[in-house]
Parts: structure tokens; C-alpha cells; sequence
């Protein structure tokens, strides 16, 4: 947690909170088979508003199960609920766990989507400019990218337990949102199963072969340990693990998640959960002849085993 950086002081007693009541709904609409969709936002601290969209099957309960959904690099929160590109990397799949019955919040990452702005200047013209001139803001304060997005999500966890006091929750990501939902199931143990796509690779490889490494960056991480070992900390709960079998690296994939420190990342993962005593509850996806998407039906077989 403390190479994360500074935790937010929204709340001396519990910087985590998130309640209903903190909440502005920007926009309400209805989207296939009934499902209600709310634009909302809550306090990120230093004036910042963070964007989330929640969903909500018709019958939603207290003990309707809940999933945090996590984009990954891209447009944001809008692809990750399908409004855009539904064929996409995500396969509308915070649409689809809601049409499945699954009450889903998908938060707004900063520097992508609706928070681009974070990082933007208009002189600068290097590449993927918003985690770059964001990223130097952040850790000449001693704060990181990837640690105050992760901040932003555990309170999202707080708020999905406020809406759903009796229900389990699970966490969902694809790629740069795989990291996040390793890291955040990882230091929140009411997180009951976690699907994480395309990641668990070294950091080795994404700062040698991918062009996204500043959103990475966890300062001192490799004094400690990698992604493997972040991922080790969810034992023994539920964790699968899903790669594309094309996403390899190659000059046009800047993603290449599944690649030769991909195995080996994941079987020192299996040793921990094999010493936690749970080898059962740890699950290797590879989904043939696909890139690096989301795989919804085995996200789906998964949750529905373990939500």
C-alpha cells in the first residue's frame, strides 16, 4: 500500500468511504432488458470529480451480487459498458453482467475517458501524452498513476457494499484494468472472485515492448517483487487468469500480454495458492485464436461459480 503513495484525506477515519448519498447523478437512461444506467460521480479529492456508470437489473436486491468493472487503455468506462464500440476489446461486458443479473459499477480511470483532461497539454506532443505529463505531476509528490486510480477503486468496492450489504462482489478488468484488478482484490478481502485479463505478465516486458508504461509505474515495485507477487496476495480467493492466445508480441501489438514471462509468472502464482491450500481456485485461461480481449463467456462461467 505505501508505494502506492499518499492515501486520499477525504475522511480522517476512514479515507475509503463511499456512501449513496456522496454521489451526483449526471444522467439516468434504461438500456436493454430493462437494465437502469446512471452517469454518476463522486469526490476524488483536489476538486476532482471521478465518473463512474452504474448498472442495475430491474429485480436489483441487497443481496444481488456485484462486480467492479475495470477498463483497461482506451476510451474509458463508455467502452466498458458497451455504449461504444460493443464489438470491441470488451465485448460490452458491463451491459452483459447486468443483463446476467449482476449489479455493476465501472469507475472512470485517471487520464483516460472522462478524466483525459488530468493529463492533457496542448503544446506537448509526445506519446500517450495524458500518462506522461500526468505521471510527472504525481511523482514529484510522491504519488503514482496506478496508486491513485487504485484509490479511486477501493472506494468504489465501499460503495458497492453500502448498495449491496448482504451481496459478494467480484472484480473484473482487461489489461491495464487486469493490473487494477489484481492490485485492488489484492488489498480489499471483501473481494470474493477476481477475472483478470490480459496481465500477469513482468514489468520487464512492458517497459521494453509497450508504449502504456507510465500508467504502470508503482515506484520501488521491483525492490519487492512483480505483478506475480501482487497477484499471489488474493490467495486463496477465487482468481482466474485469461490471456487471447494471439495476444504475443509482434510489431503491431503494443499489448502482448501473453508472452514467455506470462507462464511463468502465473505458475510462481500457483505455488502460493497451492501453499494456501486453494490450488482449485486458481484457474489459467488462454482463449484460442483471439487477441487481447476480454473472453465474456469464460468471465461469465467463472463469476457464476463463485458469485
Amino acid at each position: 500500500m505505501e508505494l502506492l503513495g499518499p492515501r486520499p484525506q477525504l475522511d480522517e477515519n476512514n479515507p475509503f468511504e463511499l456512501t449513496v448519498g456522496a454521489l451526483q447523478i449526471h444522467e439516468d437512461k434504461t438500456l436493454g432488458k430493462g437494465i437502469t444506467c446512471r452517469l454518476v460521480s463522486f469526490d476524488g479529492g483536489e476538486g476532482i470529480r471521478i465518473p463512474a456508470y452504474l448498472l442495475e437489473p430491474k429485480d436489483v436486491t441487497n443481496e444481488t451480487p456485484c462486480v467492479l468493472a475495470i477498463p483497461g487503455h482506451g476510451i474509458g468506462i463508455v467502452e466498458m459498458i458497451g455504449l461504444v464500440d460493443p464489438s470491441g476489446a470488451y465485448r460490452q461486458a458491463g451491459l452483459h453482467l447486468a443483463q446476467r443479473g449482476y449489479r455493476v459499477l465501472a469507475i472512470e480511470n485517471r487520464g483516460f475517458g472522462y478524466l483525459r483532461d488530468l493529463g492533457s497539454a496542448a503544446e506537448w506532443t509526445m506519446p500517450y501524452l495524458p500518462f506522461s505529463y500526468l505521471g510527472y505531476y504525481l511523482y514529484m509528490r510522491g504519488r503514482c498513476i496506478i496508486g491513485d486510480t487504485t484509490f479511486d477503486l477501493l472506494r468504489g468496492l465501499t460503495l458497492l457494499r453500502h448498495l449491496g450489504p448482504k451481496a459478494k462482489i467480484g472484480v473484473v478488468g482487461l489489461s491495464y484494468g487486469g493490473d487494477l484488478a489484481l492490485l485492488v482484490s489484492a488489498l480489499d478481502k471483501t473481494v470474493m472472485a477476481t477475472f483478470a485479463s490480459g496481465t500477469v505478465t513482468s514489468m520487464e516486458v512492458i517497459f521494453n515492448y509497450c508504449r502504456n508504461k507510465e500508467a504502470h509505474v508503482i515506484p520501488r515495485l521491483l525492490l519487492y517483487g512483480d505483478r506475480s507477487d501482487i497477484a499471489a496476495l488474493i490467495a486463496p480467493r477465487p482468481l482466474a487468469i485469461q490471456w487471447g492466445e494471439l495476444d504475443v508480441l509482434s510489431p503491431h501489438n503494443e499489448s502482448c500480454s501473453f508472452n514467455p514471462t506470462s507462464l511463468h509468472a502465473f505458475a510462481e502464482i500457483k505455488e502460493i495458492y497451492r501453499d494456501a491450500g486453494a490450488p482449485e481456485n486458481l484457474i489459467e485461461i488462454i482463449t484460442p485464436n483471439q487477441g487481447h480481449i476480454l473472453d465474456v463467456k469464460a468471465m461469465d462461467q467463472f463469476l457464476a461459480e463463485h458469485l
